[in-house]
């Protein structure tokens, strides 16, 4: 698109040299501008054109747009493409404690920058050692060899006070190169000269070639933008759908110590990918990783720490030594009814002896003996054995009741009780003839 601006420009400058005669001519493409052809030929950046009195805005919009690019669609605030990672929000990118550079060394709020601006830097706004060193921004390069960057402070881009860097506006790429194999995480605020550039395109190259990209709302104030890579980077560019003026300020990049943001330096951290914001102990692991009885359920949804090992779990991390069901007191594994019958009184087929229901040995009640030995007996019915069977019943559930009467668990008088009920019960239960 640029390029193509340096062509009309070319083909403008040719006319007024064929048309030296009237020099005072405007300029056919913003009437409204007042803009004359020997003042386009002296403005040479963003700040002549301001210092010109000229709109800026609407000069650049005079200018052809760009036609040959189509812009992608808008990535979420955070993805993963390729162990490239993209953070919108500062709060949850990992890496806070990386060198910085802010271009508040600057001798002026405003200047014309040659190609490149680094650490070697000589030229009156910068001085050397006043760039950080591993760090080299350029932008593509201009047929006039004018000056391909502007330094712009107080009262440049939206009456930003802190400096920053742009391209100027007849330059198609802001390019920050990266001269060091060691930058696996960059931060930047990424502006434009304009109130807002919709279409800001950040392309982000490894030694392997591009390796991933992004589509920002750039503005005058500053968009954040976080970028974290599993392979080194080597080069930045920005560019956009507008004219020009892109714009960096607050650059950092090196190697993130502390990938996950947890607070623990890597190489002491023993889980990578701690979830943001939860807390961790000394060895950089939240709970949320942590499975401290080694159940294969991790701390924070285990409802039962410790468990034995080995033993079987369910989905909340318990296994049968720690689950008691029926809540009786006794663990399932130990428990021969792990839904028991709890409380109130003997039922023996509706008849009720006024004996209470009470815990025997094992976890089972006196109802679950009951029921054990109803559901026995109601299994061996054929419709023709019932008084045979009936017998039985009344044969065993003695045997039953003798032993809660040696263990002190009914009286005598209880025990007759419960007999009596039993010879009067229709056991095995006539509904279940076929």
């Amino acid at each position: 698109m640029k390029h193509l601006k340096m062509s009309i420009y070319l083909l403008v400058t040719a006319v007024i040299f064929a048309s030296c005669e009237k020099e005072t001519d405007n300029l056919p493409a913003n009437p409204a501008m007042n803009v004359q052809k020997n003042e386009i030929q002296s403005l040479k950046s963003i700040m002549d054109v301001k210092e010109s009195g000229i709109d800026i805005q609407n000069y650049i919009n005079s200018l052809p747009k760009q036609q040959n690019k189509t812009a992608k669609q808008s990535t979420s605030q955070r993805i993963e493409n390729s162990g490239l990672q993209f953070f919108s929000n500062p709060e949850e990118f990992p890496c806070s404690n990386l060198p910085m550079e802010d271009f508040e060394e600057a001798r002026t709020s405003w200047g014309n920058i040659s190609n490149p601006l680094d650490e070697y830097s000589n030229n009156g706004i910068f001085q050397p050692g006043e760039i950080l060193p591993g760090i080299s921004i350029t932008s593509s390069t201009d047929t006039f060899n004018y000056a391909d960057l502007i330094l712009s402070g107080a009262g440049g881009a939206g009456n930003n006070l802190s400096k920053a860097v742009f391209a100027n506006y007849y330059v198609e790429y802001l390019v920050i190169d990266f001269t060091t194999s060691d930058v696996m995480s960059v931060s930047m605020k990424v502006l434009s000269y304009y109130d807002s550039s919709p279409d800001t395109t950040i392309d982000v190259y490894g030694f392997s070639g591009l390796i991933g990209q992004i589509i920002v709302t750039a503005s005058s104030a500053g968009v954040y933008l976080g970028i974290a890579s599993d392979e080194p980077i080597s080069r930045i560019t920005i560019h956009s759908m507008n004219n020009g003026a892109e714009g960096v300020d607050d650059i950092s990049f090196g190697i993130c110590n502390d990938l996950d943001g947890d607070g623990v330096l890597n190489e002491n951290d023993l889980c990578a990918d701690t979830p943001i914001g939860e807390p961790v102990n000394s060895n950089g692991c939240a709970q949320s990783q942590l499975d401290d009885d080694n159940d294969g359920v991790m701390n924070t949804v285990d409802s039962c720490s410790n468990t034995p090992s080995g033993e079987a779990v369910n989905e909340n991390g318990c296994g049968q030594s720690q689950l008691d069901y029926d809540g009786d007191g006794v663990m399932n594994n130990k428990d021969a009814h792990i839904y028991s019958i709890l409380g109130g009184v003997i039922n023996i087929g509706g008849c009720y002896p006024n004996v209470n229901n009470k815990m025997v040995k094992n976890g089972s009640t006196m109802m679950d003996q009951i029921k054990d030995l109803t559901a026995q007996i109601n299994s061996e019915y054929n419709g023709r054995n019932y008084t045979t069977l009936h017998s039985k019943f009344i044969t065993k559930l003695a045997q039953i009741t003798y032993n809660w009467r040696t263990a002190r668990l009914i009286t005598s008088t209880q025990r007759s009780q419960i007999s009596s009920c039993a010879w009067g019960a229709a056991i095995p239960y006539y509904n279940n003839e076929n």
